[in-house]
């Protein structure tokens, strides 16, 4: 299952965004965020960055203060002109922010050292859809980071009540996958597919903890 992007939603993934950095109101997702930025600070610094959809640009403007330049790209305006005025309002200059969607970008092979794809993201995709992103982004980066939520049932549990304080709609669960009114789907990952995937496309994956029930993966050529 995947998410549906329709127009429709952009002011819903906005407010959901904005919950997932309040730490008041979304500590699960919160503190989840604070533990990708502490692996992106211990993995690499003075880098050209990618962030593939980079949302509200705060974890861009984060990566912007210990790596050379930060790109960000966005399928929707509405997010890349938010993610522009939290640039101006914070006066960093590293930072661009593109609309682009991150499955076919326009961007010459190897234009970044690093790609990242957080907030568990590559689970809102089908298994092919995620092929898609993996092969774009080394195709466009030399190393390409991402998060992802485990499979299993305590794992979705755990993941669950994370959604519960994100997201104010209707949320079902069927297996490892919570969907919700609005056409969100997220579905859990285990490391053995992953790395099963990334064997047939070519790459070596290696993962890092994030919390209970999310790991990083790290894909290289």
């Amino acid at each position: 299952m995947s998410f549906k992007y329709k127009n429709s939603n952009v002011q819903n993934i906005i407010e959901a965004l904005q919950r997932a950095n309040n730490p008041k109101i979304a500590n699960i997702k919160y503190n989840l965020l604070a533990s990708e930025q502490k692996i992106f600070r211990q993995q690499f610094e003075n880098k050209k960055i990618l962030v593939a959809g980079s949302g509200l640009g705060q974890d861009s403007l984060k990566l912007a203060r210990f790596n050379e330049h930060v790109t960000g790209i966005e399928k929707f305006k509405e997010l890349v002109e938010y993610a522009q005025k939290f640039q101006r309002q914070l006066g960093v200059a590293n930072v661009s922010f593109l609309q682009q969607d991150f499955m076919s970008t326009s961007f010459t092979d190897l234009s970044f050292d690093i790609s990242v794809l957080n907030m568990g993201t590559i689970c809102n995709f089908s298994m092919n859809d995620q092929k898609k992103i993996f092969t774009e982004m080394m195709r466009i980066s030399k190393t390409f980071y991402f998060s992802f939520y485990l499979a299993g049932h305590y794992h979705t549990e755990q993941r669950l009540q994370m959604y519960q304080q994100e997201w104010d709609h209707i949320l079902t669960v069927k297996e490892f996958c919570i969907s919700n009114d609005l056409g969100f789907g997220s579905t859990g990952i285990s490391p053995e597919d992953l790395k099963q995937m990334s064997y047939d496309l070519g790459y070596s994956i290696c993962f890092l903890p994030l919390n209970e029930f999310s790991m990083m993966g790290c894909l290289t050529s």
